[in-house]
């Protein structure tokens, strides 16, 4: 079952993000318990938890932008991926936002199969995020 995270999912999500990110050393952002908390009440971001039998298996975060969304993390546990957790939840997503961007920092051939099949198109060029003033 996808839906919104709720606060007592909160050190599951913060879980499953650090078991995904401890290896990584691009991860330009480390989220802590305080920012997922946050999210929970964002009316501007989502933060979709995968539940089956009260276990969180996975969950996604994306901010609204108004004319689409930004795909953050999509994290599911080990033990259940390839079950269509993560499809789900960006399935989920999709209902909300009529476009939605996600990057990735290093080569993953998994992430960049699962966004294909997800009808996901590569754009060349990069984007560049600049606030003047």
């Amino acid at each position: 079952m996808i839906r919104p995270a709720e606060h007592s999912d909160v050190a599951e999500i913060c879980f499953i993000y650090a078991a995904a990110t401890q290896k990584h050393h691009y991860e330009p952002i480390k989220y802590t318990v305080a920012d997922f908390r946050a999210y929970v009440n964002d009316s501007r971001s989502y933060l979709l938890v995968s539940v089956e039998l009260g276990v969180v298996r996975g969950f996604l975060l994306a901010y609204d932008l108004l004319s689409w969304c930004y795909l953050d993390i999509l994290c599911v546990m080990p033990e259940y991926r390839r079950k269509g957790d993560a499809t789900k939840l960006l399935e989920d997503l999709a209902l909300k936002s009529d476009c939605i961007e996600a990057c990735y920092y290093a080569p993953d051939d998994a992430v960049e199969s699962f966004l294909q099949h997800h009808q996901f198109q590569f754009n060349p060029v990069r984007t560049t995020w600049v606030k003047r003033g």
